[in-house]
């Protein structure tokens, strides 16, 4: 069984930090991102392989901490430096 976590534990553990979610536009990442803006998370950096979506989450939360980052332009990157 789980334990419920309240707000206060989340509050605290995510307080002044920068949280990284990959697959971030999708409906549980969309969920947590709307959790977590609730905190006092210093960002959010997602990770998302669909450019509709993106647009659309950003335009949804409008937060200055949150930023998403498209994942075929993270794998060209990452292929160049091999």
């Amino acid at each position: 069984m789980m334990k419920k976590i309240s707000k206060y534990q989340i509050n605290n553990q995510f307080s002044n930090k920068t949280v990284l979610i990959t697959g971030g536009t999708g409906s549980l990442g969309q969920a947590l991102t709307k959790r977590l803006l609730n905190t006092k998370v210093k960002a959010i950096r997602i990770f998302s392989r669909n450019e509709n979506k993106q647009v659309e989450m950003e335009s949804k939360f409008n937060d200055k901490r949150l930023r998403i980052v498209l994942l075929k332009i993270l794998i060209l990157f990452f292929m160049l430096l091999l």
